[in-house]
């Protein structure tokens, strides 16, 4: 997390007082006197796994964080609430990118072409509402913001020969279909690799008020890796939101406008790759 933290280089003011502060939590001994190991940021982060683990609420952890204070000697630095040891572990947060689009759904303002647009090329509607006080206060019509060796050994064509994959004429996993053996045989360089993840996206839309007569929409754009077991590429935390579509009407057909940024990230994958670290090796 610090590595991929301090390799993005540029950072606002802001950014760079948080980035900061991330550091120093690695090195804050969690209390008075304890091993090295035990930092306020480890600390912090094993904390909130156990709370992932067993589905504590935020009441009782707040419960057990109060009770380990009183324990543990005076100056201790372990986090009071979720919220703070949330804060603790990535105060940096995830980069978000809304994006807005005519509310027609012709065009996304995005790109070098679009982003300056103040109305769609395709229908002419204008890209901001005028506010009634008749204030220079615009607002966009439609905002769209974004066990590493179980999965190697999953998928590589070594797997049925390891004995990670049953082989009795079953569909147990999509690796066991017709379509997965197409797309091995056509992107043979694509198969060999076994870092290479596949993805299945899937959608749906929600009234986020639980009112039917409430004219609103929320679409989430979920993506799950098939690299893994089927007893895991389905739990919650191996689900991705990518994307959230928002708007006063669902996007129907044209959805595929929306999908454009989530495209174009895919396609860099394909074509180019992006470098991670390798947690298995």
């Amino acid at each position: 997390m610090l590595r991929d933290a301090v390799g993005v280089g540029e950072y606002t003011d802001l950014q760079l007082k948080k980035l900061k502060r991330l550091v120093e939590s690695m090195k804050t001994p969690l209390y008075p006197g304890c091993k090295e190991k035990w930092s306020k940021l480890l600390g912090s982060l094993k904390l909130l796994q156990l709370k992932a683990t067993h589905h504590w609420t935020d009441h009782s952890f707040r419960a057990l964080c109060e009770l380990l204070c009183d324990i543990l000697r005076k100056g201790d630095e372990v986090p009071k609430t979720t919220y703070e040891a949330k804060q603790n572990i990535c105060p940096l947060g995830l980069e978000v990118e809304k994006v807005h689009a005519c509310k027609n759904d012709c065009i996304l303002f995005r790109g070098d072409d679009y982003a300056d647009l103040t109305e769609c090329l395709v229908c002419g509607t204008p890209r901001y509402k005028q506010r009634k006080d008749g204030s220079g206060m615009v607002f966009p019509c439609t905002c769209s913001p974004d066990t590493v060796a179980c999965n190697q050994h999953r998928c590589t064509p070594g797997a049925v020969a390891q004995g990670d994959r049953k082989t009795d004429n079953c569909l147990w996993h999509l690796i066991d279909s017709a379509q997965w053996r197409i797309i091995d045989f056509k992107y043979g360089s694509f198969a060999q690799e076994p870092r290479n993840l596949r993805f299945a996206l899937s959608t749906d839309g929600m009234n986020p008020f639980g009112q039917m007569s409430t004219s609103y929409s929320v679409w989430h754009v979920i993506l799950s890796i098939y690299n893994l077991p089927p007893w895991v590429c389905t739990k919650r935390k191996y689900m991705m939101m990518s994307m959230l579509i928002l708007g006063p009407r669902q996007p129907g057909n044209d959805i595929d406008v929306y999908l454009r940024p989530l495209v174009d990230d895919l396609k860099k994958l394909w074509s180019e790759g992006i470098e991670v670290y390798d947690g298995y090796k």
